[in-house]
């Protein structure tokens, strides 16, 4: 993470992903660059060659909105990216202090009282608190569990998800669009830097600055010998404080295409959910 740079690291990350077809250029056969190059994202934006290059080297760091826009729409930025780029280019005094998290004092009563696997976590991804029903289904959502931190490093969370990969990547953009600009938290740094050391998959996600903050999605969890459960996950943020999150698993019913685990020890502890 260079906090120095932010804003022209997202750029040349963002630039990277969007090729020349898809914003109506010829690749060409002599084209070495992944992506886009800066002086066609330049003419496309309809800005200099020479001022793009100031962005991404950080010496200019705050543009307009009028050249952000038409950056945002030449990089294909979705709604929240195209946000994450805003807050990059405002002017911001260094980042406070992030407080610790404000559990409610009834937060255990209400995962008791749902009736679906559901669990709280922070923005860094640590399980704060589940209901008994959660912690059944999966190591993953056990209380002091980093659930980011298990999935790029843990193989046997990794066998208990099926989908590990894309759930990975979702978290990914999760986590980057919950830290914002941020990225001089020392606790985000200290999980960022340990990912970064240890998977290779992390690393290569992380740089691609996808952001997205994932409020629903469909997911399976592993069962030896038997089709994989199937969930849609729905996240809530909470009231008293809104860094935290509740995730609900609502049972749905798992596609024919998706394999059964291949290893008796994984979730063999799991209680059956229906499938319809």
């Amino acid at each position: 993470m260079d906090a120095r740079n932010e804003l022209g690291t997202f750029l040349r990350a963002r630039r990277e992903l969007v090729q020349p077809e898809d914003v109506g250029l010829p690749r060409g056969e002599t084209r070495k660059v992944h992506g886009l190059r800066r002086e066609e994202v330049a003419a496309l934006a309809g800005i200099s060659s020479e001022y793009y290059l100031r962005l991404e080297r950080g010496r200019d760091t705050h543009p307009s909105d009028q050249v952000l826009d038409a950056l945002a729409r030449v990089l294909q930025l979705d709604h929240e990216s195209r946000g994450y780029l805003l807050d990059l280019a405002r002017a911001r005094p260094s980042s406070p202090p992030v407080e610790g998290e404000r559990l409610p004092a009834d937060a255990q009563l209400l995962l008791d009282t749902i009736g679906a696997p559901a669990f709280i976590v922070n923005r860094y991804r640590d399980v704060l608190a589940a209901n008994a029903a959660a912690t059944e289904l999966s190591p993953m959502m056990r209380p002091g569990v980093n659930r980011i931190r298990a999935l790029f490093l843990d193989a046997e969370t990794q066998r208990a998800h099926p989908d590990w990969e894309q759930h990975a990547a979702s978290m990914v953009a999760q986590l980057r669009a919950d830290l914002g600009t941020r990225t001089d938290d020392p606790r985000a740094q200290t999980l960022i830097g340990e990912l970064t050391m240890k998977s290779s998959l992390f690393r290569t996600l992380w740089d691609r600055h996808d952001v997205g903050r994932g409020g629903r999605s469909d997911t399976f969890i592993a069962r030896p010998g038997r089709p994989p459960l199937a969930f849609r996950q729905e996240k809530l943020q909470l009231v008293a404080d809104p860094a935290l999150l509740l995730v609900v698993y609502l049972p749905q019913t798992a596609p024919s295409d998706v394999p059964p685990a291949d290893s008796g020890e994984v979730l063999s502890g799991c209680r059956a959910w229906p499938e319809t």
